[in-house]
């Protein structure tokens, strides 16, 4: 970072109040504005840490109304240099709603705004991160073994998310919890789903994934509200049968997975294993982005791993007539 853009943000740091009213405070405006748990959390670390590149303690006392172009370019710069493309842009974007707050509550210019925002979007040379780690078939099993392997009720349950997280359009975790039973027909199979921006898709639940559901659903009972709730020990349901957190599908998948004795992965993941397996069996990418929630098929494409293994299949084609000399007298 240089040095004008180091003095820039020291003097911000000496002429800012160690916290800004709440009431004024872009960020916790911003923050408030996220529709999800899960947003409001990504966007929240991001923002926190682009404090901490600023020589901030954390975004609550960044003065965000008082960065101009200069700060915002320097900050894509030093984004750039030493983070990867999708981590950089996700912090740009939560940079860029930030500043749009200031700007809609009345703390910063149009023109001000409009100069610190026009941002590039960072481009890298590895590959897209949505095209990362995809579950095999055998991990999938040795999921929902771990799962049968538990008797209790949050067995049922966690099979049954397991099986819609990836069968039903992998469900992004928000769209789990939001699941109510009222959102499910078991005479047509059919689920409603509310995801991003309140949009609305539906998907079918058949054979294993109904099976699980079956079989979570005959435990759960015919009481109104979550289709997932969280569950005491002993697999009572929690207090008022209390909505499971997105979190909590987190610790689900990672707990999960430690039993399976499979590799780290996270609830996106799963996501990520659906596109991916839908693209493998020929569902053309439409169709595949309809399922998934996407509004842009290009999205959808970004999951697509068959051009990874079609270069490890074009590798394993090829014969290389090495004769090893291990073990030879030499």
């Amino acid at each position: 970072m240089n040095d004008d853009f180091s003095l820039a943000l020291t003097t911000l740091a000496t002429t800012t109040p160690t916290a800004i009213q709440s009431t004024t405070n872009p960020f916790i405006a911003y923050i408030a504005s996220l529709q999800s748990a899960n947003s409001q959390r990504t966007m929240e670390k991001q923002l926190h840490s682009l404090a901490t590149m600023m020589g901030f303690t954390d975004a609550h006392v960044v003065p965000w109304a008082q960065l101009r172009v200069e700060h915002t370019q320097a900050l894509w710069a030093k984004l750039a240099s030493s983070k990867s493309a999708a981590t950089a842009n996700l912090m740009l974007s939560a940079l860029r709603g930030v500043l749009k707050m200031a700007w809609r509550m009345g703390l910063i210019s149009g023109e001000d705004y409009t100069r610190a925002v026009d941002l590039k979007t960072v481009k890298g040379n590895t590959p897209d991160a949505a095209a990362g780690r995809s579950l095999t078939a055998a991990e999938l099993r040795a999921l929902f073994a771990a799962c049968a392997a538990d008797s209790s009720p949050v067995g049922r349950r966690d099979a049954a998310i397991l099986a819609l997280a990836y069968a039903a359009g992998g469900l992004r975790r928000a769209e789990i919890v939001n699941l109510d039973l009222a959102d499910f027909n078991p005479e047509t199979a059919m689920l409603t789903i509310r995801g991003k921006g309140n949009k609305v898709r539906t998907a079918y639940v058949r054979g294993g994934a109904r099976d699980a559901l079956d079989e979570w659903l005959a435990v759960r009972g015919d009481e109104s509200g979550p289709l997932f709730w969280r569950l005491q020990a002993g697999g009572v349901a929690g207090q008022m049968y209390e909505r499971l957190s997105d979190q909590a599908i987190y610790i689900l998948c990672q707990r999960r997975g430690k039993e399976a004795n499979i590799r780290h992965f996270s609830p996106h993941d799963i996501r990520r294993t659906f596109i991916s397996d839908q693209l493998d069996a020929g569902t053309d990418v439409l169709t595949v982005a309809r399922l998934a929630g996407h509004s842009n098929a290009n999205t959808t494409s970004r999951y697509d791993r068959r051009g990874e293994r079609a270069k490890q299949a074009a590798a394993d084609a090829l014969h290389v007539p090495f004769v090893s000399l291990i073990g030879d007298n030499i």
